[in-house]
């Protein structure tokens, strides 16, 4: 298992490039996982740039798992409208 907070500085209160960088690594290193521990405070993620979306991308990835450790492990949205946080389901496009 990769820890989220271990594995790439965040930029100001965005963690997006924390969960890309650690979504990376686990495949990389073929292991089970992206831990999101429990922490009082939020993950937040910022509006992804254009062609950035999703924010946390899993499409294609086969036997990684992106979980938490409980209830304060809590993944949030911040900026403007809506946009796709998480993109699962193995070949999904984005339409």
């Amino acid at each position: 298992m990769i820890n989220v907070r271990e594995s790439a500085p965040i930029t100001g209160d965005d963690w997006t490039q924390a969960f890309v960088d650690a979504i990376a690594k686990a495949e990389q290193l073929g292991l089970a996982g992206v831990v999101v521990p429990s922490d009082p405070a939020l993950y937040t993620v910022r509006r992804p740039t254009a062609g950035q979306t999703p924010s946390i991308d899993l499409r294609g990835l086969h036997g990684l798992a992106l979980f938490g450790e409980g209830a304060r492990s809590v993944i949030s949205m911040i900026g403007p409208g809506a946009w796709r946080l998480i993109h699962i389901g193995g070949e999904a496009t984005a339409s």
